[in-house]
């Protein structure tokens, strides 16, 4: 110090109003929706296989065999949560009334992930 000042506060109100604008809660939830169906349906498959069962995706078996569940998990879903992303802060810049809309991109990776979680599940469950 100085001279003995502190230094102002920082305009917390501001900053998380402009977060709030930036992404309101449906959206939001809708995006930690996404990513724990991902998380759940990479583990729901690393138990699958280790009871026996086999992947049926060709595209995650390739990258499965290749660098392993938890690589190939992240590298696949990490791709599809990124592209999702990308779409989702793009598509206001091409239409002006896309920001009604934004959420559909969230649930359009959301809704096949919960079914692979489903069905996931219910194979498990099937063969324990």
């Amino acid at each position: 110090m100085v001279d003995g000042h502190l230094p102002p506060p920082p305009d917390t109100e501001r900053s998380t109003a402009s977060y709030h604008r930036w992404m309101d809660a449906r959206t939001r939830t809708l995006w930690v929706l996404a990513a724990l169906a991902m998380v759940l349906d990479i583990a729901l498959t690393g138990v699958g296989l280790s009871i026996g069962l086999a992947e049926r995706n060709h595209v995650a078996r390739v990258f499965i065999d290749e660098f392993g569940l938890l690589r190939a998990g992240l590298l696949l879903k990490g791709f599809a949560l990124a592209v999702g992303y990308l779409a989702w802060r793009l598509l206001p810049h091409l239409d002006g009334n896309a920001h009604r809309h934004r959420y559909f991109v969230p649930l359009g990776l959301a809704l096949p992930s919960w079914a692979a979680v489903g069905i996931n599940a219910v194979t498990i469950l099937s063969v324990s």
